[in-house]
């Protein structure tokens, strides 16, 4: 518990819209057993601390800024609306699926992980919750397709729920895997990594322009 309250508060002061991982978190440190009287002073001491580090993070931005504030972008705000909600999970402007297909296969893990298997359901529920909690704050985000950089950069704190739900389905599920179901489980795997070394040469290699202003067939087949 004193560990989630610590990863917890790195993930708030990193960013913000990052609060969305805490019932994931929670799940992923609780206990099996009921919480013991005796642990309320470590509960108490670790929560000062939380305290403590997300005031240290208020006083810079008094100090930066010279007032107190939460928020630092000012006038831009969350204005993207159903088209950026859809825009940056399926755009060739830094869509997520279609940049990374990794997140797709992750997600689907996980569904299969709520369905199957009742002892991993709160901690894909939790994973499912964040992601379309996410999803949302990133998509109404004025600037749903995040700047120049490679791909989608808004969703990579979402990597370590997604991934540990998927290998735990994964290990659930691979006893009942038949020799040829295997062999094409790494190969896809391995042509989903090769996609996306693909792309990110092209990114370096300026075969597609950076700030997402291309179509699909230019994203893909490296056309300008």
């Amino acid at each position: 518990r004193r560990a989630c309250l610590g990863v917890g508060t790195l993930v708030l002061i990193i960013r913000n819209a990052t609060v969305v991982l805490l019932p994931w978190l929670v799940v992923l440190f609780a206990e099996q057993r009921r919480a013991d009287c005796r642990m309320l002073p470590r509960w108490t001491i670790a929560a000062v601390g939380m305290a403590v580090l997300v005031l240290l993070n208020f006083a810079c931005f008094h100090a930066m800024w010279g007032y107190w504030v939460f928020r630092t972008y000012g006038d831009e705000g969350f204005t993207g609306g159903l088209a950026g909600i859809a825009g940056v999970l399926f755009s060739a402007r830094h869509g997520l699926f279609v940049f990374h297909p990794w997140y797709a296969v992750l997600l689907v893990l996980n569904i299969v992980a709520l369905f199957r298997f009742a002892d991993l359901r709160w901690l894909a529920v939790t994973t499912l919750i964040a992601f379309v909690l996410l999803w949302v704050l990133n998509g109404t985000w004025w600037c749903w397709w995040f700047g120049a950089g490679f791909g989608n950069r808004a969703f990579i704190e979402l990597l370590p729920p997604l991934t540990f739900g998927a290998a735990l389905a994964v290990q659930r599920l691979q006893p009942a895997l038949t020799a040829r179901n295997r062999v094409l489980m790494f190969a896809g795997a391995g042509l989903l990594v090769v996609f996306n070394l693909y792309l990110w040469a092209g990114y370096l290699l300026q075969g597609y322009p950076a700030d997402g202003q291309h179509t699909l067939t230019e994203l893909y087949l490296l056309w300008r």
